[in-house]
C-alpha cells in the first residue's frame, strides 16, 4: 500500500472461499491500526457475484439427468476428425441450416461453456439426426448415449435456464464500465426468475429452481447480511434512487422486512454522507465563511433523494459517471460518494486475464529495462488499448473452433 500510495481502502472483492474470510479478517485487523477504512471497514468485504452465480447454477445443473452428457459426446464424436466435420457440414446443407460456425465442445466444469455448446448444438438438431443415418460408426460408438428427442427437449430447457445466468455473468464481469449499480437489478431479476420457475409445470425446471433457491437463500436470501454499499450504488443512480429499491423488495418480501431494510439503508446512507462531508472539510482549508456555506449542504442528500428521477431514453445508454461529474457542483459531497461507490467491482478478475502479458513480452533489444519501467509500459499499453465497448471473449469461441478445424484439415490434406 505504501509503494502504491494507497492511504485508504474502500472495499475488497473476493471469492466465497473460507480461506478468503480468514484473509479478510487479517487485513481488517492490519488496516484498522492504520485508520485506512471508510466507516471502520463495516462494508469492506464484497463477495464475488459471479462466484455465487456459479454455485447457484451448479446446484441446478445436478438435476439434468444425463441429457447434456449425451449431447457433449455427440459433439465430441463429430469434432473428432475433419472427415466427420465435413460430413456433418453436408448434413447441414441438406437441411438448409447455415453452418457458419463449428460445433462448440464445452468444458464440463465450466457451465458457461456448456451454455455455448448447447446454444450451438440446438441449432443443428435435425442435422444430428441426419448424421446418425449417414455415419454407421456414430451409433456403434455412442450406443445408448445417443441424444434422443427427450434429451433435446431437456437441452432446450437448460439452454433457456443457463442464458439468464450467462447474460448476467457477462454483464457483471465487465471491467470497462460501472457494474455496482447493476448488481441489485440482476440479483432481483434472478430471484424473480427462480421464483417463477419453482411453480413451473415442467418437472425438470421446477426441481432445478428448488435446488437453486436453496443456494440463493444461503448467499443472498438474508437481507441483514447484504452489503449496503451495493444498495447505495442503486440509490446513487439518478434513474432509480431509494424508492426503486423498496419497490423491488416489496414485490418479494413482507412490509416488515422492507421497512427494516429501508431504515438500515437510509441510516447507512446518512452515515456515509456524513463521513464524506467530514473528509471534504478536512481536505479543504476553509474559511469560516466557507464553513457556513458547507453547513447548508447538510440537506444535499435530502435534495438529491427528493428530486425527480431521470427518465432513460429508449435505445440510448446512460453514462452515470458523466452525470455525477456534470452535477458535482450541485452535489459536491454526494459526487465524491458516487466516485467511490460506483467504482466497486462486483466480480473478481481472473488472474490469467488481469496479469496476461501475451504479445507484450521483452525482446533482446529491450531486456535492459528495469522491472518498474516494464510494469509502467504494460499498464500504459493496457489503458491505451482500453475500449468503451466490452469485449466478450467467450463469444469468440466458435471462431476459435473454426480456426482449429481448418488447421486439422490442412494437416490431414
Amino acid at each position: 500500500m505504501l509503494d502504491w500510495g494507497i492511504q485508504k481502502v474502500f472495499t475488497l472483492t473476493v471469492d466465497n472461499a473460507s480461506s478468503n474470510d480468514t484473509a479478510i479478517a487479517h487485513m481488517k485487523k492490519k488496516l484498522a491500526k492504520k485508520n485506512a477504512f471508510v466507516l471502520d471497514g463495516e462494508f469492506f468485504h464484497v463477495r464475488c457475484c459471479a462466484h455465487i452465480l456459479n454455485l447457484i447454477v451448479r446446484d441446478g445443473m445436478k438435476e439434468e439427468g444425463g441429457s447434456i452428457e449425451k449431447i457433449r459426446l455427440a459433439v465430441k464424436y463429430i469434432r473428432g476428425s475433419p472427415q466427420r466435420v465435413e460430413q456433418f457440414r453436408t448434413c447441414c446443407e441438406l437441411d438448409e441450416i447455415p453452418y457458419k460456425h463449428n460445433l462448440v465442445l464445452d468444458v464440463p466444469t465450466r457451465w458457461n461453456y456448456t451454455y455455448l455448446m448447447l446454444e450451438t448444438a440446438l441449432k443443428f438438431q435435425k442435422s444430428f439426426e441426419r448424421f446418425e443415418e449417414k455415419d454407421p460408426h456414430y451409433h456403434l460408438e455412442l450406443r445408448e448415449n445417443m441424444p434422443g428427442e427427450a434429451d433435446w427437449k431437456t437441452a432446450r430447457i437448460f439452454c433457456k435456464f443457463l442464458k439468464t445466468f450467462y447474460d448476467v455473468t457477462n454483464r457483471l464481469s465487465g471491467s470497462l464500465y460501472v457494474t455496482s449499480n447493476s448488481y441489485f437489478h440482476d440479483v432481483i431479476n434472478i430471484q424473480s426468475t427462480i421464483k417463477s420457475w419453482s411453480t413451473s409445470h415442467d418437472h425438470t425446471l421446477k426441481n432445478m429452481a428448488i435446488k437453486m433457491n436453496e443456494k440463493f437463500c444461503k448467499y443472498w436470501g438474508d437481507l441483514d447480511r447484504m452489503n449496503m454499499l451495493l444498495l447505495i450504488a442503486v440509490v446513487l443512480d439518478p434513474c432509480f434512487k431509494l424508492k426503486y429499491v423498496t419497490y423491488c423488495y416489496g414485490k418479494l418480501y413482507s412490509k416488515d422486512v422492507v421497512d427494516k431494510v429501508e431504515n438500515k439503508l437510509t441510516g447507512t446512507l446518512t452515515r456515509l454522507f456524513a463521513y464524506y462531508d467530514s473528509e471534504r472539510r478536512k481536505c479543504n482549508a476553509q474559511s469560516s465563511k466557507e464553513e457556513e456555506v458547507v453547513g447548508s449542504t447538510v440537506s444535499e442528500l435530502e435534495m438529491y433523494l427528493t428530486e425527480t428521477r431521470i427518465k432513460k431514453v429508449v435505445g440510448e445508454s446512460f453514462d452515470i459517471l458523466n452525470w455525477w461529474k456534470t452535477n458535482s457542483t450541485r452535489f459536491p459531497v454526494m459526487s465524491l460518494m458516487a466516485r467511490d461507490v460506483l467504482a466497486i467491482p462486483v466480480t473478481t478478475v481472473a488472474s490469467e486475464s488481469a496479469f496476461s502479458t501475451g504479445g507484450r513480452v521483452l525482446d533482446q533489444f529491450r531486456s535492459s529495462l528495469s522491472p518498474k519501467v516494464v510494469e509502467g509500459l504494460i499498464c500504459a499499453q493496457d489503458w491505451l488499448r482500453g475500449s468503451p465497448i466490452p469485449q466478450e471473449i467467450e463469444a469468440r469461441l466458435t471462431d476459435v473452433a473454426e480456426l482449429e478445424s481448418c488447421k486439422i484439415i490442412k494437416i490431414f490434406s
